[in-house]
């Protein structure tokens, strides 16, 4: 299958259109990936709009009394006010502040996928090995009915007086071992199921892992998450070193306001008072404003961004490197696992045609049924060794398979 097509397969398996849309993890793992896409959304919508500055509002009210003897209030004043200082220009500070703001966005989204890619990552790693204890569960208990059948064969002859005692405990206690081996095996799976539920809202009895295959390590360092979020740092730390930059140079501001003035009066002549009420007063402010800041930290500020920034231009590099580790270390353990393969088709061979051999024997009398079902069993035993090879590849191809999301 070419490199493209696999990368279809993986963006079918797990879309990346939507945090509502996985086959393996739990509604409430969803939704916590949901709300945490919309706050990112809000975040960023709050920092790209950070430049423009707030419309103020302003009202006040006062009463004074400072020579009425019975307390009544001799003037009130009211005032109310609109006003507004908003940066217009600032060296491309507010360019690089929308800008800063997007790739911030972008880095946010690509986080937060990666966390969700490497929580279904582990669902079905926890799924395949669920899978592969089942397998081992029906391998023990093949290798417990070869145990029996040889336990007995040891006690027959034994009472027959043609085998020692001692071959006859040897036999009782690798039964007992392997019993006891089945025993763990069993708990392990439990504890697999534990930790599989508590991610996941699937049954594990009616979901399938899906099928991987190898990745082209072009596509790996060009297309995965770990790659796009490692360049996205890097343009946002870009644009942050531009608007430092920036904020050290000339500002252009434009300031209006708007203002409204009320007074109401009271004059005592005698035991007479006499309510003096003046026009309203209203006028208005406008201009603008040219400002540079002089600090002498500005210098710092800004090549501790630059800094930054190269460091992030470093980490691509480092991150592509890293990526190319990955996908030998895959490709290595893949070759490991189709040797293994290989021999286990080879035994499984080898005991199909001592099985035919056994049971044409049997068939002429000269083999028991003993020997018919241990040879059955022991191939059977290497098809199933079989089986939790190729989920081996599958749990290898998993830690490719992790860092997509989609072409």
């Amino acid at each position: 299958m070419k490199a493209l097509s696999v990368l279809s397969l993986l963006c079918l398996l797990f879309s990346s259109a939507s945090y509502a849309e996985s086959n393996y993890l739990s509604q409430i793992k969803l939704k916590t990936f949901e709300l945490e896409d919309q706050k990112l959304e809000q975040e960023s919508k709050k920092l790209s709009r950070s430049w423009i500055k707030p419309i103020v509002l302003r009202y006040n009210l006062n009463y004074q009394n400072p020579y009425n003897e019975n307390g009544a209030p001799q003037t009130k004043q009211q005032s109310a006010s609109i006003s507004l200082d908003q940066p217009i220009f600032q060296s491309g500070g507010i360019y690089y502040a929308i800008n800063y703001a997007d790739a911030a966005r972008v880095a946010g989204e690509l986080s937060l996928k990666q966390q969700q890619r490497s929580l279904e990552k582990s669902a079905i790693e926890l799924l395949i090995k669920i899978r592969q204890a089942d397998i081992s569960i029906a391998t023990q208990n093949l290798r417990i009915k070869n145990a029996k059948i040889n336990l007995e064969q040891k006690r027959e002859l034994y009472l027959s007086g043609q085998l020692d005692s001692g071959f006859l405990n040897s036999a009782a206690l690798e039964l007992n071992s392997l019993k006891s081996a089945l025993l763990d095996i069993e708990n392990s799976k439990e504890l697999l199921l534990s930790s599989f539920t508590k991610i996941s809202d699937a049954d594990y009895k009616h979901i399938e892992p899906p099928k991987l295959q190898m990745i082209e390590l072009d596509h790996l360092t060009s297309d995965s998450i770990d790659i796009k979020l490692a360049r996205q740092i890097n343009e946002q730390d870009r644009y942050f070193t531009d608007m430092t930059m920036a904020k050290y140079l000339p500002s252009f501001n434009i300031r209006a306001s708007y203002h409204w003035q009320s007074q109401e009066s009271f004059f005592f002549t005698g035991s007479n008072a006499i309510k003096s009420s003046p026009p309203d007063t209203t006028y208005y402010k406008y201009g603008l404003n040219i400002s540079m800041p002089l600090d002498f930290n500005s210098y710092a500020d800004y090549e501790a961004t630059e800094l930054a920034y190269l460091k992030s231009k470093l980490q691509i590099e480092d991150t592509e490197r890293t990526l190319k580790a990955l996908h030998e270390s895959v490709a290595l353990s893949l070759k490991h696992v189709d040797a293994k393969l290989e021999l286990s088709k080879e035994t499984q061979g080898l005991y199909a045609s001592l099985l035919k051999d056994t049971k044409e024997l049997y068939e002429a009398g000269e083999k028991t049924v003993h020997d018919l079902h241990t040879m059955q069993n022991s191939r059977d035993i290497e098809l199933l060794n079989q089986q939790s090879l190729e989920l081996d590849r599958e749990l290898e191809l998993l830690r490719l398979y992790e860092k997509f999301d989609e072409i």
